[in-house]
């Protein structure tokens, strides 16, 4: 599994900074992930066939390289020039023992995919499901909604887009746009596609959030322009929704000049988030002291009682070993959490670290379901 910290810890509130917040109080926040994908250990040749990655025919490859801006300094993909006319990349990779992500549960308010890029050229970033087994995913049903960076080659001007699950919805809007005056091509940025699984009858709908990693922004901002997108995710395969996703995909293309787009730092999903109803998605739980194996899980927010905050287990699926993992019951059943996503509920704060949660016992109210209160 390739995961790294990816060093923008601001700062940390051990027990009880989901109650502190909760309360009123200040809380910090940072951008460690767990379930991040980078490419240091890959060799510096072709991504194709490495690491489970598969270049679509006709569609370029990709390699493997090192950046050398002072904002990212590390192995990077980006479009192989010789390769294809127009010089694109489309790969795709599944999960397998070495990486994996579980799918969502479709009821997600706040599902969030991450991954950084520069902004030349084009570099975007999907997840999706390989219905016909063959292990690259194709733009005909099985590849999600896009999001990234674009350069319109007409005008020459850069943007950010969104390109819903049908691949003909396309919004962008320019990087420099509103209040975004500093951004550069030449930039790294940590985008963000926030979605939420339930809106527009199940097609969904996201926004693009963004961070300027060259310009040293630690907090993500809403590109306002490309807010309520309806995904069409009913335009997607019956079975490759995102309940069914299990497969990363990329598509870069240089645009002959001297744009030449890269990608790095992939994010499947939020390991961990507060939806904006205070329910919590947990993924890839490590229950294997308790319970011998990982799950991802909905805890539901009971109630504040005399200062007291209460969630109880609603659902839990159990998923594939090598899903990463930020969470794990203990053997006396308390729940420790990490890395939890709060941007829903609370959109300047970003991510909360090191939450414990007491277990109760079983639920006064539902006695089958689990019980647990927030250490303060």
């Amino acid at each position: 599994m390739r995961t790294k910290k990816d060093g923008a810890v601001a700062a940390k509130k051990r027990q009880g900074a989901l109650g502190a917040f909760l309360m009123g109080g200040l809380l910090a926040f940072g951008g460690a992930n767990a379930g991040l994908y980078d490419f240091e250990e890959l060799s510096l040749i072709s991504l194709n066939g490495q690491d489970g990655w598969l270049s679509e025919p006709s569609l370029g490859e990709a390699l493997i390289q090192v950046d050398g801006t002072l904002a990212n300094g590390t192995q990077v993909a980006r479009p192989n020039l010789g390769v294809a006319t127009g010089f694109p990349a489309h790969l795709s990779r599944v999960n397998n023992g070495s990486f994996g992500f579980s799918p969502f549960f479709g009821t997600e308010t706040q599902a969030v995919i991450q991954f950084d890029a520069n902004g030349e050229a084009m570099a975007g970033f999907a997840l999706g499901r390989d219905v016909d087994g063959d292990g690259i995913l194709r733009r005909s049903g099985e590849v999600g909604p896009v999001f990234g960076t674009v350069r319109d080659p007409v005008q020459g001007v850069e943007q950010f887009g969104i390109l819903a699950a049908d691949q003909s919805s396309y919004h962008v809007t320019p990087l420099t746009a509103g209040d975004r005056c500093c951004n550069a091509a030449t930039d790294w940025y940590r985008l963000q596609l926030r979605m939420d699984l339930t809106a527009n009858g199940g097609a969904g709908s996201g926004g693009l959030y963004y961070m300027n990693l060259t310009t040293g922004d630690t907090s993500f901002k809403p590109v306002t322009e490309l807010q309520n997108i309806n995904l069409r995710l009913d335009a997607m395969h019956p079975e490759a929704g995102p309940q069914a996703w299990n497969a990363m995909w990329m598509v870069m293309l240089a645009d002959g000049k001297q744009h030449l787009p890269a990608v790095d730092n992939l994010v499947p999903r939020s390991l961990n988030v507060v939806q904006a109803n205070m329910d919590i998605h947990l993924s890839g739980v490590d229950g294997l002291v308790a319970f011998g194996g990982k799950f991802d899980v909905i805890l539901q927010w009971k109630e504040k009682t005399d200062g007291e905050y209460y969630w109880v287990l609603k659902h839990y699926e159990e998923v594939d070993p090598s899903t990463p993992s930020a969470s794990a019951v203990l053997s006396n059943l308390d729940l420790v959490v990490e890395e939890l996503d709060a941007t829903a509920p609370y959109p300047t704060i970003g991510l909360m670290h090191d939450l414990h949660f007491e277990y109760q016992g079983p639920d006064t109210d539902a006695p089958f379901a689990m019980l647990w209160k927030l250490l303060q």
